[in-house]
């Protein structure tokens, strides 16, 4: 890939199937620099599928996110199944309740303006 700043931060980064940065390529989505927070990435998979877990990874402990949440399409509005305050991890598992949806969106509700999101991964576990 180019490394051109505009090509660094794309959404598409967190399915390119790395969970850090390699060879000073970041591999990640950040949220637009100087938009405020709430900003939102969001997976289509492109049919209804059933999950119930969703890993996150950002970028390192020190450029993650505080704030955040998963929501899913419920109607013609967004539903939070999922919600983070506070958080101190690098790598985060979220676990709730089984929901059956097409899209999902992680949602950064607080965080440090070099914030960055590797990896978003959703599971249905037993």
């Amino acid at each position: 890939p180019e490394h051109r700043l505009e090509t660094m931060f794309v959404p598409e980064n967190v399915v390119n199937g790395f969970a850090r940065a390699i060879r000073a390529w970041p591999n990640s989505w950040r949220p637009e620099p100087g938009k405020t927070l709430p900003q939102w990435i969001e997976l289509d998979f492109g049919r209804e599928a059933a999950f119930n877990c969703v890993h996150v990874a950002f970028q390192t402990q020190e450029l993650r996110a505080d704030g955040f949440r998963i929501e899913v399409p419920q109607g013609d509005a967004w539903k939070a199944i999922a919600e983070v305050k506070g958080n101190l991890q690098r790598r985060c598992v979220l676990r709730f309740q089984p929901v059956k949806a097409a899209r999902l969106r992680l949602v950064i509700t607080e965080a440090k303006p070099d914030m960055g999101v590797c990896e978003i991964r959703v599971y249905h576990e037993r």
